[in-house]
This record gives structure tokens, sequence and C-alpha cells, in this order.
């Protein structure tokens, strides 16, 4: 899992290929230095488990996709606030 997916951590290649940059905060399955109960991420693309600090899986990656997309189309993010 990244757990950061937004417009500044994806970049294309002169070739078109779309890569994933900023494993920071990526959570590797083996690892302990990332825990439940953190809260880490841009919180306009976290998901709502992520935000609540709750333990999170590959759907929040999903969910910062798809926030994404909708800002790529609308022009602006779905939710605004703090």
């Amino acid at each position: 899992m990244h757990r950061d997916i937004k417009p500044a951590n994806v970049m294309l290649t002169s070739s078109g290929e779309i890569k994933i940059a900023d494993f920071g905060i990526a959570r590797i399955e083996s690892s302990s230095f990332t825990q439940a109960g953190t809260i880490l991420g841009t919180p306009a693309y976290m998901s709502p488990e992520q935000f609540m600090g709750q333990r999170v899986d590959a759907r929040t990656d999903i969910y910062s996709t798809g926030v994404m997309l909708y800002q790529i189309l609308t022009g602006e993010k779905p939710f605004d606030g703090g």
C-alpha cells in the first residue's frame, strides 16, 4: 500500500508510462514501522478510515485514486475543509 496517492506523487515518463513516486509512508506487510492508529498522508486524498487513524488496506489507495481522478475531471477536489 502506498497510502499517499495524490497528483504530486504520480509521474509520467517520456514514453507515456505512469509511475508512482514517494513511498515514504507506504506500508510494507513485513514492517512494523507503520501502525494502525497513526495518521499519515495528505488529508484531501485520504480515505475516511485513514483519516480516522484506523487500519487501512489497499482500498485506501483506490479511494485516493478516485479523489485524484475526480479532481482531474472537474478541476476541484470533492471535499473542501480542514
